[in-house]
């Protein structure tokens, strides 16, 4: 097994080296902006275990709208809103999946745990607008799939998992318009797809090499799919259709990039950058490129951010 302790410092130590070099040569530079794109992040702090949320037009050294300490949260990684607006936290050092209210704050706990055998490390959760919960388990290299409304021990519906599945590590999980499941792998360095209703050892049916510590992925409203490339230090946009092999149709890089651990595009395709090596939320512009410069960034001691290893937008 990876040891994920050393992957992080890699990616890190990956990032401080690219950043000084963007900052040598810095140039001029996908769900009108924010008003009509997301209106609410919420962040997971992996070392102090709790999350925060922001307006999504929050900038610079901002205390968080509603912060959560609950004692149910143990080194939480990936979250994501379902359709009710409630956040689902991959609970990595607790092994549960946790559903909190949308404005859960204080000390206020899950509405929602779910536990199962099949946990040993859920890095990240991803609710279709059906209810169906998707859990990537970073140490049993699995995708976990549950019903709506599932709550309390469960055993998942599906699992995928095995040799042939070629999960090593994976992080970051979404689901498209037609079921598919996109996966990074942290300790592969890949970027994969598996065909809806995938269960078991099941093959990939798109695998995208060459990536550099993948921990994020996420749809933009166009379908295209977006990876946070930790220790590459850029944003990578991939076309929904891509088959093996294929190339990013666009990289977004900037000295405010720095190790990025998750990524989001709003409606507009305003884009969100986050990362567990600064410890803050960039917001770029929908034509971001090379050498990008942020809108926005929340950033500071009065966020409260730390050790991010995921975000996510509504």
């Amino acid at each position: 097994m990876t040891n994920r302790s050393q992957l992080k410092l890699f990616a890190v130590l990956a990032a401080a080296v690219a950043a000084a070099s963007l900052a040598g040569c810095k140039s001029t530079n996908a769900v009108p902006h924010v008003s009509m794109g997301a209106t609410k992040i919420v962040v997971m702090n992996y070392t102090s275990s709790s999350f925060g949320t922001f307006p999504a037009t929050a900038t610079g050294n901002v205390a968080p709208t509603t912060y959560d300490t609950s004692s149910a949260l143990a080194s939480p990684y990936g979250v994501s809103f379902d359709s009710s607006g409630n956040i689902w936290v991959g609970n990595c050092g607790g092994a549960n999946v946790l559903e909190f209210a949308g404005g859960a704050t204080g000390t206020t706990g899950p509405i929602t745990t779910i536990t199962s055998t099949a946990f040993t490390c859920p890095s990240d959760v991803y609710v279709s607008s059906s209810g169906t919960i998707y859990v990537s388990d970073y140490n049993k290299e699995a995708i976990d799939v549950f019903s709506a409304g599932t709550s309390g021990s469960a055993t998942p519906t599906t699992q995928i998992i095995g040799g042939s599945t070629g999960l090593l590590g994976p992080e970051g999980v979404t689901v498209d318009s037609s079921g598919n499941i996109w996966v990074v792998n942290y300790a592969g360095n890949t970027l994969e797809k598996f065909s809806a209703g995938a269960n078991g050892n099941a093959t990939p049916a798109v695998v995208i090499t060459g990536l550099a510590s993948p921990a994020g992925v996420n749809l933009d409203s166009h379908g295209n799919v977006w990876v946070a490339n930790a220790a590459g230090n850029d944003l990578l946009e991939f076309s929904g259709t891509s088959t093996s092999g294929a190339s990013p149709l666009r990289t977004i890089t900037s000295t405010a990039i720095s190790g990025p651990t998750e990524v989001a595009v709003d409606a507009v395709g305003n884009i969100y950058d986050g990362g567990n090596a600064l410890d803050e939320i960039n917001v770029f512009a929908s034509s971001a490129g090379s050498s990008a410069t942020p809108m926005r960034t929340i950033s500071g001691s009065s966020t409260n951010i730390d050790d991010t290893w995921g975000f996510a937008i509504r």
